[in-house]
């Protein structure tokens, strides 16, 4: 062994930039793997120890089926199950995901503008018209846009039985982004808002000391158990951690592929290395089989010197990779979880690499014949 350990370092040396060169590929192929392999175990450890606080149960219908969501959740027996589930001890809280204040609206001259998103504001940007500030009485501010056309500063409109007066026109669509009349603060009270569920969607949260996914779970059930086959509750936060990290182990798969490509390189390197350091030491391997060493041992001398070579860079690839998923993981302050399962499958399947790459030149070293190179 001390024999082989000597005459590898020996041609390691008398190549040492070749054999540098070869090494970095290999180092460049395991650090890339791994740093992928590292970052990825790390992403999907964080997100499986992410504990959301609530489950959102959204209602969906299959794509052939023509249902309206909304006309659904008004369905008797909809309601009849959400409200059984919002009394259950261990929910604190089901309650609709979107709401809207919303009023009805006419116009006194006559004509239905519908409901709309209202808010009460004293600092709304007028784009034409007055501020409440330079107002007093019953008066409210309408979104500017064609569905309002008709509507003009001076115009009057009713609300529950009581008249406004439009006295300005804004581009400003509120806190909520779909607020389309506004009234001042000092109405509010007077002015009645009906909040309304504009989402067929429910947000559960639990009491203290109950565990939450075995309350989705089985809140999911009361939901689901005899509703039309074309119906279904789904928890839109499990749906979509599910959707990220299935996403992630594939992009994980892909970029491993991809990183490996280099690992195929270095094979040819070593390859072509150990094959040129053939036709370099002829002379070398001639003295050694004319001292009687065996084709066997000049195979295992040259394939031992590419595993040397294969199995201290992919260490140091090892290395490398894990300090910098390290770093990056440090930057975004992530913890680290070390991946031993690409470390365990990679780092031999690394050595093959190298016995692969060292086969055909340790082959072609022991067919030598030491009777011509001695002539």
């Amino acid at each position: 062994m001390i024999f082989f350990i000597r005459n590898c370092l020996q041609g390691l040396w008398f190549n040492k930039l070749r054999s540098a060169l070869t090494g970095i590929g290999v180092l460049v192929g395991v650090a890339s793997v791994v740093l992928i392999m590292t970052l990825s175990a790390s992403l999907l450890n964080d997100l499986s120890n992410q504990k959301p606080n609530s489950c959102d149960f959204i209602l969906m219908s299959s794509a052939e089926a023509n249902f309206d969501p909304m006309i659904v959740m008004s369905d008797s027996d909809i309601v009849s199950r959400l409200s059984t589930i919002s009394k259950r001890p261990d929910v604190s809280s089901f309650t609709p995901s979107k709401v809207e204040a919303r009023v009805h609206a006419q116009l006194a001259s006559g004509g239905d503008i519908g409901f709309l998103v209202a808010e009460f504001a004293d600092d709304v940007p007028v784009e034409q018209g007055q501020p409440f500030s330079q107002t007093s009485g019953n008066v409210a501010i309408m979104y500017r846009n064609q569905e309002f056309a008709n509507i003009k500063i001076g115009a009057r409109i009713l609300v529950d039985g009581e008249v406004f007066t439009v006295i300005g026109l804004t581009d400003s669509l509120g806190t909520g982004g779909s607020t389309r009349l506004y009234f001042p603060l000092r109405l509010e009270g007077h002015v009645h808002i009906h909040e309304e569920s504009v989402a067929a969607a429910y947000t559960l949260r639990v009491a203290n000391g109950v565990d939450l996914m075995s309350v989705c779970q089985s809140a999911l059930r009361q939901l689901n158990t005899g509703i039309d086959p074309n119906l279904k509750f789904i928890d839109m936060n499990a749906e979509l951690s599910s959707m990220l990290q299935q996403s992630l182990l594939s992009v994980q798969v892909v970029l491993a592929l991809i990183a490996s490509v280099s690992l195929a390189v270095a094979a040819l390197n070593i390859l072509n290395t150990m094959y040129i350091a053939t036709l370099e030491r002829a002379d070398e391997i001639a003295i050694f089989k004319s001292l009687g060493m065996t084709r066997a041992r000049v195979v295992l001398l040259f394939i031992f010197e590419s595993v040397v070579v294969v199995a201290l860079f992919a260490a140091m690839g090892c290395l490398l990779g894990n300090l910098g998923a390290l770093v990056i993981l440090s930057l975004v302050g992530m913890p680290m979880v070390f991946s031993w399962p690409s470390v365990v499958v990679l780092l031999p399947v690394t050595i093959l690499v190298g016995l692969g790459g060292g086969f055909y030149p340790a082959y072609r070293a022991a067919k030598i014949d030491p009777v011509r190179l001695l002539r």
